[in-house]
């Protein structure tokens, strides 16, 4: 009898070891007789490097040795895209908390106490932290040839040159922070030797490319370098790349014990990665009915002193900028600068939160200017099969969009009225926020790849290499699966994140999981019925076998997947499956192309309080439609929306990394304001199934989506409230009653 999976709410595989704490995290490993690590790093950030006096740190209490740049086997840069970043600084510094040395000790106190022994030779040099500066003419060079690490453009149509011939035309600017990631578990790792392996645990969202980028470090092949996928106390888009791990891998290499290491939370934020900080100035032109007809944009991003991701996220926000919306003319000009800030990479959303804010605040504006209502404005102008995006990709199926919108406004009206609204010491309004995204990596190939291995006993075994970060890739890998081979989920063992066991399934980004790696593994399960039948087919000499109902019928006997594995197999039988995206990669002047398979979609409403007396913001209630495709997971699926609204709620109320002179104020949780469980609003989620015709089961993809539209919506309900903008993200509190205290005064001084 077939067992139908998709649409289960099914328990997570490690759910009962999360919740009784018996799961290991990388920090919680504590190998025999391991070195414990320090990383002495500068404090300044801009300086040569003239040299490194080391004497004191290795003949300090219980140190085991000391490195530097000098003595890395391999090659000294690393990076994601651009090959920029020193694994130890070798010339100079870009920021504060640059690597200068490594040292390895019998305690973690002897080994911090070692490592501030050790005294750097500096130069000082201007430090300059800000895109502006950096690309002023003469401005210091802090990293390449200039400080200008990419530009992307885009051209769709007439391109601004359409502006001339609009009814309505918008200009603004926006102007987006630096956020950190602040996922619970700071970045961590171990490592030893098995026989001529170095194999090293860390929690990662890519092993094969660790395992690519270490070798080059340490000059291993890569049969000789394991990495293990541990698991992930979070990641949002970050852990990959410099991490403990590749300082472990490194102590192991040099000594051959085993080592392990763990960032302090202000040592995690100084040098992890942010999202990218971007001033984005905003054109909309449209007709006197509202209808979009132009938008031209101009974004300058700083990544900080390296480029990490930030190219391909650059990318993304002009293939995002003109937002769900059809639009006959863009036009975009992007730019990425070094800075001596710290370096910015992937976060969820990879460049499309940033731009998102400025779309959706210029669609509120134009629906003010032409008298038309939110709702009726996104109506009017969102995507429908047969449009083209703003990369000039037609759009054949799975677009939501409308649907969406019409679930959001049906479920507003189903909310009781909140007490707020008739509190006159508040001002209480709606907003709304629409986004879509492009499902996996922009317009480049995107494999993924799923074994499965069945064993003679019935046993199933699933093999993918992109691990799980917590939001539940695994539990939907098992389920998929197990749908394909009449299982039920938990019958299913998975085994992922693992260079030695798996195959390379990409990165855990990108939203591809469900949709990329998910149609791998189906694709693995219908290869492995296909090989059962075949089997079936030479043993019993007969061509009257196939698979029903989620059996093996042999001349009218039904087997299940384990009965017919103890009558075929006398070893396990391997089906490995794959799926690249169709895509077309955006040409290098216009950014004209097809970079996604698909899309998602999504609509979101936020019902805001602004106290009149000190601008302070209370978000009552959040609406949240998502077009997925198809829902695998469904309590995920929920999980999945609430979680990224509130970290939404974060980006656009209080979260900011403070600098000063690129030093970070705020390096830990007492001074970063997140978002708490208490008071957290009401989200109210809902659902729209487009299917994609390519996908599993007609599945997309959530993770980054579900956090796009919630900013936007919170500052256009600011908006309605207070009936001004502030073009600046995050919309503080301070900034709300500096503009309520102008308007006190205005009313005082109108009334003397």
């Amino acid at each position: 009898m077939a067992v139908d999976s998709i649409g289960r709410s099914v328990l997570k595989p490690d759910a009962w070891d999360k919740v009784t704490g018996k799961v290991r995290y990388a920090g919680d490993h504590q190998p025999e007789g391991a070195l414990h690590l320090a990383v002495a790093r500068s404090r300044e950030p801009h300086a040569e490097l003239k040299g490194i006096d080391l004497a004191a740190a290795k003949a300090a209490p219980g140190v085991v040795g000391v490195w530097t740049a000098a003595d890395i086997p391999g090659e000294l840069l690393v990076g994601p895209r651009i090959k920029d970043e020193p694994v130890m600084c070798f010339d100079k510094v870009r920021r504060v908390g640059d690597p200068l040395a490594l040292v390895a000790a019998e305690t973690l106190h002897e080994a911090q106490a070692a490592a501030e022994l050790i005294k750097p030779h500096f130069v000082k040099l201007p430090g300059i932290f800000t895109p502006e500066d950096s690309l002023e003419p003469g401005a210091p060079v802090i990293n390449g040839e200039d400080n200008l690490v990419f530009t992307r453009n885009l051209l769709k149509g007439e391109g601004a040159s359409a502006l001339e011939n609009c009814d309505i035309v918008i200009e603004r600017t926006y102007r987006t922070q630096m956020m950190e990631h602040a996922y619970l578990e700071p970045e961590a790792g171990l490592s030893w030797w098995e026989g001529e392996v170095l194999v090293v645990k860390l929690p990662t969202k890519h092993a094969h490319f660790e395992q690519g980028e270490l070798g080059r470090v340490l000059g291993l092949p890569p049969e000789r370098l394991r990495i293990i996928c541990a698991t992930m106390g979070g990641y949002f888009g970050d852990k990959q790349c410099l991490s403990p791990g590749y300082y472990c891998a490194m102590a192991t290499f040099f000594t051959g014990r085993p080592a392990r290491m763990t960032y302090s939370r202000e040592e995690s934020f100084q040098v992890s990665t942010k999202r990218h900080p971007m001033v984005v100035t905003m054109t909309t032109g449209a007709t006197a009915e509202g209808r979009l007809k132009a938008v031209k944009t101009e974004i300058l991003a700083d990544t900080g002193c390296y480029a990490s991701y930030g190219p391909s996220i650059i990318t993304r926000s002009v293939v995002h900028c003109a937002g769900p919306y059809n639009v006959p003319n863009v036009e975009v000009h992007a730019r990425l600068a070094y800075t001596n800030n710290p370096v910015c990479g992937a976060m969820r959303g990879f460049g499309v939160p940033q731009v998102a804010i400025a779309h959706e605040c210029q669609m509120d504006l134009l629906a003010a200017a032409c008298g038309k209502t939110p709702a009726e404005i996104r109506r009017l102008n969102f995507l429908k099969p047969g449009d083209s995006t703003a990369a000039g990709q037609e759009l054949t199926a799975s677009v939501g969009m409308t649907k969406c919108l019409e679930q959001v406004e049906e479920a507003k009206k189903e909310l009781p009225p909140h007490p707020r609204e008739n509190d006159p010491d508040w001002l209480v309004a709606w907003g709304m926020g629409a986004t879509h995204y492009g499902i996996g990596l922009t317009g480049l190939p995107n494999p993924g790849v799923a074994r499965i291995i069945l064993s003679p006993d019935g046993s199933v075994s699933l093999r993918v290499g992109t691990g799980d970060g917590g939001q539940g890739a695994s539990t939907t890998m098992c389920m998929i699966a197990a749908q394909e081979l009449g299982l039920e989920p938990e019958q299913v063992e998975i085994l992922a994140g693992d260079t030695a066991a798996c195959p390379n399934s990409g990165t855990s980004t990108a939203s591809r999981l469900t949709y990329v790696v998910g149609s791998a593994v189906k694709r693995a399960g219908a290869l492995m019925r296909e090989r059962l039948v075949e089997l079936a087919k030479e043993a019993t000499g007969s061509q009257n076998v196939s698979w029903q109902d989620g059996c093996l019928g042999i001349a009218g006997e039904s087997l299940s997947l384990a009965q017919a594995a103890g009558r075929l197999l006398t070893q396990p039988l391997e089906a490995e499956g794959s799926f690249d995206p169709p895509t077309r990669k955006l040409d290098p002047e216009t950014g004209q192309g097809a970079p996604y398979a698909t899309y998602a979609f999504a609509v979101h409403a936020a019902q805001v309080a602004v106290e009149k007396l000190t601008g302070r913001v209370e978000v009552l209630r959040l609406v949240a439609c998502h077009d997925v495709g198809k829902v695998i997971h469904p309590v995920n699926l929920t999980a999945q929306i609430q979680g990224a609204a509130m970290m939404g709620l974060g980006y656009a109320l209080s979260e900011e990394v403070l600098l000063d002179k690129g030093r970070i104020t705020n390096p830990h949780f007492l001074d970063y304001k997140l978002p708490h469980a208490w008071p957290a609003p009401e989200v109210v989620v809902r659902v729209v199934e487009e299917p994609e015709p390519t996908g599993p089961y007609g599945a997309k993809g959530v993770a980054e989506p579900a956090l796009l539209p919630t900013p936007p919506a919170v500052h256009n309900a600011v908006a309605a409230a207070l009936g001004e903008y502030t073009y600046r993200n995050p919309v503080s509190s301070e900034t709300l009653w500096q503009i309520l205290n102008r308007r006190r005064r205005e009313q005082r001084d109108g009334n003397a």
